[in-house]
């Protein structure tokens, strides 16, 4: 959920295993994004009073466009923004809804707000804490008032500083009243849980070039650029099944048949992939300097979805960026085959509309559109919830109807009920013909 961040009064992303975002330029993506790359932030360990030097374009690691004023919806009365996000454990059962508030106070971000409930909880009528800046407050303490499972609405409160989340600061069971059992055993864990969903999220950015070097053995957790891919690639080898699972995902991709991979080391501990490939008849092996870059991108999609834990959100822009049209759709197969497989939440992002007939069926009704309403503000829509859905399938492919306008006008134009019980009607008939095998 975001709420009077950048171009974006009010809006939701839903994530699935493989979701879709797409849009014209400037029609939002990035700001969605970046809402994204600031939780993560804040999960590994961002200080909002550094905001400034982590975002500064030449020394800064937090890549958000703007300065702190452009943080704000320009249209709003708030000086505000607000995120929310629902949070899964790995079973899926577990389930925790964290909301923050954030502002700018004295030329620095602030946290103005933060509230974790945990609905599963068989105590869920008051969060597990909630926290919020009175006006009166001066300085950088907030007051948090936490969950003791008793009865009362009065709460125990402790303090909290404003420059970093409160789920940060709360992951101890020594923060709590020694005889507040349940606060001290509950609270910290959904406090870890929150902070390793949000810190272990993987946005991929693959630059080729970085990847043509050695890399340290040890790595296995891949950078953004993956510039490491190597040693991600070398020690998820390590496991025979990980390694069939790889050689699957890249086999087909390039336009020579990958039939195996190996490593080079070097003496100070490094390592640099290699490829045998299937070439004209024969065989031929190809070090990481002389691979493609739509190989190299392939690889580093492949070691990303591989690598990383159960459940993660992984965020790839620009998926398409050098993977051949005639290669994109078992591309997109692979990355929802091994989504599912894994549990991953994948987030592709794309310019390109012809991408859209390369999607896996499943993946269609998950695709979100962001565009901007007669205001100028951005908004996601998932195909699924428009109201002409069946009608929009029944136009032809997905690319095409993207390509001449039409998507962008079932999503802005009022219903015609006529128009769309005609076109309800004839992808009936047309499924009713498939069914049949077209056979008389």
């Amino acid at each position: 959920m975001l709420e009077n961040w950048k171009s974006f009064r009010s809006a939701e992303l839903q994530l699935s295993n493989l979701t879709l975002l797409i849009g014209t330029n400037a029609s939002g993506k990035s700001n969605a994004l970046e809402a994204l790359k600031l939780l993560n932030w804040l999960a590994v360990g961002g200080h909002l009073g550094r905001y400034r030097e982590d975002t500064d374009a030449d020394r800064g690691t937090l890549r958000i466009r703007g300065g702190m004023e452009d943080l704000v919806h320009r249209e709003s009365n708030s000086p505000q923004f607000a995120f929310g996000c629902t949070l899964r454990g790995t079973t899926g059962n577990e389930i925790l809804q964290l909301r923050m508030s954030l502002g700018i106070a004295d030329g620095e971000l602030r946290l103005v707000s933060e509230t974790l409930n945990q609905p599963t909880d068989e105590d869920s009528r008051f969060p597990l804490y909630s926290a919020e800046r009175r006006p009166e407050q001066v300085g950088n303490i907030l007051r948090v008032a936490y969950n003791n499972y008793r009865r009362g609405g009065r709460k125990p409160q402790i303090e909290c500083v404003d420059h970093q989340p409160v789920f940060a600061q709360l992951q101890s069971p020594a923060r709590f009243g020694k005889d507040h059992a349940q606060s001290r055993k509950r609270i910290p864990v959904a406090c870890q849980a929150v902070q390793h969903t949000l810190g272990a999220m993987l946005f991929l950015d693959p630059d080729p070039n970085a990847m043509r070097v050695w890399a340290d053995k040890h790595g296995k957790r891949l950078l953004p650029n993956g510039a490491n891919v190597s040693a991600v690639l070398h020690n998820l080898c390590t496991d025979e099944e990980a390694r069939s699972t790889l050689l699957d995902f890249i086999a087909h991709l390039p336009e020579q048949q990958i039939r195996g991979i190996s490593f080079q080391d070097s003496p100070r501990n490094e390592v640099m992939v290699r490829l045998h490939e299937s070439f004209g008849g024969r065989e031929q092996t190809t070090d990481a300097p002389l691979l493609s870059d739509g190989t190299l991108r392939v690889l580093s999609i492949a070691a990303a979805l591989l690598s990383v834990e159960r459940g993660t959100l992984v965020v790839i822009e620009e998926i398409d960026n050098g993977v051949h049209p005639s290669r994109a759709q078992r591309l997109l197969d692979n990355i929802n085959t091994l989504a599912k497989k894994r549990g991953l939440r994948v987030l592709l992002t794309t310019h390109n509309p012809a991408l859209l007939d390369s999607l896996p069926t499943s993946a269609i009704p998950d695709v979100t559109v962001c565009h901007r309403d007669t205001d100028g503000g951005s908004v996601l829509v998932r195909l699924e919830e428009l109201d002409r859905y069946p009608e929009l399938l029944a136009q032809g492919p997905l690319g095409r109807s993207t390509a001449r306008g039409t998507l962008e006008r079932f999503i802005k134009e009022t219903p015609n009920l006529d128009a769309r019980s005609k076109a309800l009607a004839s992808l009936l008939d047309g499924l009713s013909g498939a069914e049949g095998g077209g056979v008389p």
